[in-house]
């Protein structure tokens, strides 16, 4: 790993493009498939009936909605990209905290396209709630592995355990609660698959233009 990019705070995403690609190419692929559905396709019974909810399940999965509902999601935000300003992170900061609004306008926008309704009307896919847990979970694995000095496979298992992982909890939650279709889950995880890579690209790329950019020289202010 180039130490210069580090000290940089470059943002290390591996195989940014190609992991872009698979969740744009599976939320495609799965939106088609349940587009216009106003009731559960097959492999959603399936996943359904293998999850209870008995106590102490939907409180626990009341709790971990929250942490998707506005403010939940704005407290979770500022938390995390603090964490990453003291670590010297800029730019994972600011994908932490522009992806979230991102991902609530694209997966607005995907529900009106797809169609797809729960509860005799509501929009449902993608799962916003399970999109933004992922995005959190992959800037965060890409965090502590950048401070960890972990190099690319280290980094490709860390990020894909943590889309698993977190994109399973949160999935869970929302059947639990009745929010979403587990397919729907399975959209969410992918849009943030799909918007937290490029977004980390544009960043790296708007931050890189900044840095080369030449600062005035003191005869140029004198100027002014």
């Amino acid at each position: 790993m180039n130490r210069r990019a580090v000290a940089r705070g470059v943002i290390h995403y591996p195989a940014a493009l190609v992991q872009a690609a698979v969740g744009g190419a599976g939320l495609l692929v799965l939106g088609v498939a349940v587009g216009g559905t106003d009731g559960p396709v097959r492999l959603d019974t399936l996943i359904a009936g293998t999850v209870s909810r008995n106590p102490p399940w939907p409180a626990t999965a009341l709790a971990v909605d929250w942490l998707g509902e506005p403010v939940g999601a704005a407290l979770l935000a500022v938390l995390v990209a603090g964490i990453m300003l003291l670590a010297a992170r800029p730019r994972y900061a600011a994908v932490v905290v522009l992806v979230q609004p991102l991902i609530l306008v694209v997966a607005d926008g995907l529900k009106l396209v797809v169609g797809r309704t729960i509860h005799g009307g509501s929009l449902s896919f993608p799962s916003g709630h399970t999109a933004g847990a992922v995005a959190f979970a992959l800037m965060l694995a890409l965090f502590l592995a950048d401070v960890g000095g972990l190099r690319t496979v280290g980094r490709v298992v860390v990020v894909v355990g943590a889309a698993v992982v977190v994109g399973s909890v949160a999935g869970w939650a929302q059947i639990v609660v009745g929010a979403h279709y587990p397919t729907d889950t399975v959209g969410g995880l992918l849009l943030a698959v799909a918007l937290v890579p490029l977004t980390a690209l544009v960043v790296d790329r708007v931050a890189d233009r900044r840095g080369r950019s030449p600062s005035p020289s003191r005869d140029d202010a004198g100027l002014r």
